[in-house]
């Protein structure tokens, strides 16, 4: 059965639709006995996501502090690595969005039908 089929939240026995549980929007797979995960709870994300702009800020700024052996001029720029891999893992996800289009088969494409 896939998951399309199932029925994430059957209807209370008075017929009413039931509230949305407080999970984050990937819930709606799991099974209704299965507790929720970390990554459900927003407060763990928000963490994540304070950890890794720390991070990244953190990184940014040692550009101040560690010498960097130069090979091309555009190197001394501050940040040129950081923006470096902004932009090439940013055109990695535009040129895999444009190949999905060239790629894409249809759902029953290995179908013996």
């Amino acid at each position: 059965m896939s998951h399309e089929e199932k029925t994430p939240h059957p209807p209370l026995r008075d017929g009413r639709a039931p509230e949305a549980p407080p999970l984050g929007q990937w819930a709606r797979w799991k099974d209704a006995d299965e507790s929720p995960g970390m990554w459900d709870k927003k407060q763990n994300v928000d963490r994540l996501l304070y950890v890794f702009y720390a991070l990244s800020t953190l990184l940014v700024l040692m550009d101040l502090v560690i010498q960097r052996h130069i090979y091309h001029p555009w190197e001394r720029l501050f940040g040129f690595h950081a923006w470096y891999g902004f932009a090439s893992c940013w055109m990695l996800v535009v040129i895999a969005k444009q190949l999905r289009r060239v790629l894409m088969r249809s759902e029953d494409f290995y179908d013996a039908g």
